[in-house]
């Protein structure tokens, strides 16, 4: 994925990718991520449950879509968003300022 090799060379510590809802509900069973950069779409379903799932969790959310802000549910509007494709530095630049302590900037 090309996100995780971004933000591996951003030097982030531990970047954890998952395809599904069910992958990231799995996931955030065994641990709190510290940030999550989440598509809305996921093929056959949307994100929306598991970002209102990390937002009740204080977990920073990016917003990493093809959609407009128009486009998206109203509860996300306000959600940091990157549209795709999107440019290396202004993804590092949105991680450390929702994360500061997550990414050191190149």
């Amino acid at each position: 994925m090309m996100v995780e090799s971004w933000l591996l060379r951003s030097r982030v510590v531990d970047v954890a990718v998952r395809s599904s809802l069910a992958e990231a509900f799995e996931w955030l069973r065994e641990g709190q991520p510290d940030l999550a950069i989440v598509d809305i779409n996921l093929g056959e379903e949307t994100s929306y449950p598991l970002i209102e799932v990390l937002e009740t969790r204080d977990v920073p959310v990016i917003l990493a879509t093809g959609y407009s802000s128009s486009e998206v549910a109203e509860p996300c509007r306000e959600t940091p968003m990157l549209q795709k494709p999107s440019v290396f530095q202004r993804l590092i630049s949105t991680v450390d300022r929702l994360c500061p302590l997550v990414a050191v900037s190149p």
